[in-house]
């Protein structure tokens, strides 16, 4: 789904900018929220964290991209951080042209997915959300260029040592 345009058209896609999710909630877009409770550590990395805008890139022969932006990261789809206040729509088509030199178009929002963690026994609580974009390449041939990330490419199935973040199986059967 389509959210409607809040300001200028974000280059090269119909989805305006995205700084409110409580837009998108009135624009139709599905929420989806998950809860955990976590240890004290995985706590700490997860309240300091970004919130993420995860690209579903589909190109011509249904294959999506998936990247490891270094050799120590596991490979996933395209997931950029946002950063309080950004446009998600922008950072996302940003981060895909950086990392694996290709411009897409966003095609829409699949979706927000709110992820809060809990300390057990304690009442503190960390939450990141993922607005996750289903995007096409705007070149015909679709081929991964020279970016920046240590490793990208087409695949048809996710790969099995690939991370699942929230979303990614909206693009995979």
């Amino acid at each position: 789904m389509t959210p409607p345009a809040t300001e200028e058209t974000t280059e090269s896609t119909a989805i305006g900018p995205i700084t409110d999710l409580d837009a998108l909630r009135d624009a139709g877009v599905p929420f989806f929220e998950e809860t955990d409770t976590v240890e004290e550590a995985q706590f700490e990395l997860l309240d300091n964290l970004d919130d993420l805008a995860p690209v579903g890139v589909v190109n011509e022969d249904g294959e999506v991209l998936v990247m490891r932006v270094s050799e120590d990261c596991t490979p996933k789809i395209p997931s950029a951080a946002v950063e309080p206040g950004e446009d998600y729509a922008a950072v996302a088509q940003q981060w895909v042209r950086q990392q694996a030199g290709i411009d897409v178009t966003l095609d829409g929002v699949e979706g927000v997915w709110t992820v809060t963690v809990r300390l057990e026994d304690e009442a503190r609580e960390a939450t990141r959300n993922f607005v996750v974009f289903a995007a096409t390449p705007e070149t015909g041939d679709a081929a991964v260029h020279e970016g920046d990330a240590f490793e990208a490419d087409w695949y048809a199935e996710l790969p099995d040592d690939a991370a699942d973040v929230p979303g990614t199986n909206r693009f995979f059967d």
